[in-house]
């Protein structure tokens, strides 16, 4: 919901979102990268989570990104008062 994914198989690999501009899809996107750009911390977790999830479950874009999704939305419940938005939509 939100977003058009489209990916070509490669090489090279390309993975390609379109979401509508001010979107709440949108927005969450910019304000999770803001705040990795200005958590360091957060974004080593975020990285290391991505390392061993892709250990642990291989290339299956689905599963991944399914266990991804608690830390990202951990991150933008935090994030969003953070950046001025204190819910998906408002």
């Amino acid at each position: 919901p939100g977003t058009l994914y489209n990916r070509k198989e490669g090489p090279p690999r390309v993975n390609a979102h379109l979401t509508v501009f001010g979107e709440p899809f949108w927005v969450d996107k910019l304000v999770f990268r803001d705040y990795l750009r200005t958590h360091p911390e957060t974004a080593g977790a975020y990285e290391a989570l991505k390392r061993q999830i892709l250990v642990e479950l291989g290339p299956d874009p689905p599963a991944y990104n399914a266990a991804k999704s608690s830390f990202i939305e951990g991150v933008l419940t935090t994030a969003r008062p953070a950046f001025g938005r204190g819910s998906p939509s408002g």
